[in-house]
């Protein structure tokens, strides 16, 4: 049975069939979730919702739920829209505005600074090639390359997907 990390004592906990992590309205006109990523390595599901901005992790070993609505600076999250894992076991988390890594020691989201400071974009994916750059996949932006080695987001490095950055 799943129980509320703010769940205090007493009571009968979740169902394992069904979490409510949101209050639910059957007039509710839209999907206010983003997507769910299950993490092997801590056993847990991280799921996103949009609206209110909040990332749930959910543990499969203790059944706890853990709501996360601020990175570790204290700011509000933006809305939440996917957790994706790197090739180095690192989890980063895409919001609407921000682009976040995961520390799993602290279990806290800091802030990865990109190049389009507060302004909305909406990231939606993200990969990291097999030279450990990282794209990011926005809706407002289009794509954006991040060069690990140098450390700074760069122009896209192939002319001929510069038509990308409009997409």
């Amino acid at each position: 049975k799943y129980r509320s990390s703010s769940e205090q004592g007493g009571g009968e906990g979740l169902s394992s069939s069904f979490i409510p992590l949101l209050p639910l309205s059957d007039r509710e006109g839209s999907n206010n979730m983003g997507g769910a990523y299950f993490d092997s390595r801590s056993n847990s599901y991280f799921v996103c919702s949009i609206n209110p901005a909040t990332v749930f992790i959910i543990s499969t070993k203790d059944h706890q739920v853990r709501k996360i609505i601020t990175d570790e600076s204290g700011r509000p999250l933006p809305g939440c829209m996917m957790v994706k894992r790197d090739a180095n076991d690192s989890l980063w988390l895409l919001t609407a505005n921000h682009v976040y890594r995961y520390s799993r020691a602290t279990g806290k989201f800091s802030l990865f600074p990109t190049p389009n400071g507060s302004t909305e974009i909406v990231f939606r994916d993200m990969l990291q090639d097999k030279e450990g750059n990282y794209w990011f996949a926005s809706f407002h932006q289009g794509l954006m390359f991040y060069n690990s080695r140098m450390k700074k987001f760069q122009p896209l490095p192939d002319s001929n997907v510069n038509h990308l950055s409009s997409a």
